[in-house]
């Protein structure tokens, strides 16, 4: 009779993977950044300013934010990473429909990278408050209804 073994991992350890493959069934990826680490203490700092759990959290609320706000060709690129200046690379666990975006903001202006629209976006955005959405007009009327 062989002796159940627990698992190595911690309680918390084990709620992040379940957190994260729920995530990856509803449709969400990771993606790898590489950003100015200027960049990083920006989206530290909304994450701080907003309490938001992750830099998942930060990243996902901006790209909503923006694709409301902003269409691939308004967006004014920053400028590339020069050589020497100090980078992070961060992985970011991203809605899909925000990966399109970033996406359609690269078929745009191609030769840019995913970390370089991210920054872009971060430059345009310093306020993650959810945008004003249009209210939806019902222009269903009954007939013979007239206004007066």
């Amino acid at each position: 009779m062989e002796a159940e073994r627990e698992s190595p991992l911690s309680e918390s350890t084990l709620r992040i993977r379940e957190r994260r493959e729920l995530m990856y069934r509803s449709g969400a990826r990771q993606r790898k950044f590489r950003i100015r680490t200027t960049s990083l203490k920006t989206i530290d700092n909304l994450k701080s300013l907003y309490r938001f759990r992750n830099r998942d959290a930060v990243a996902n609320n901006l790209l909503s934010k923006a694709r409301t706000l902003y269409n691939p060709e308004d967006l004014q690129l920053v400028p590339a990473i020069s050589q020497g200046e100090s980078t992070a690379d961060v992985v970011l666990m991203l809605d899909q429909n925000y990966l399109d975006y970033i996406d359609e903001i690269r078929a745009h202006y191609p030769g840019t990278t995913v970390g370089r629209a991210l920054e872009s976006l971060l430059a345009k955005i310093s306020d993650l408050e959810p945008a004003p959405q249009q209210l939806r007009m019902n222009l269903n009327f009954k007939e013979g209804a007239v206004s007066g």
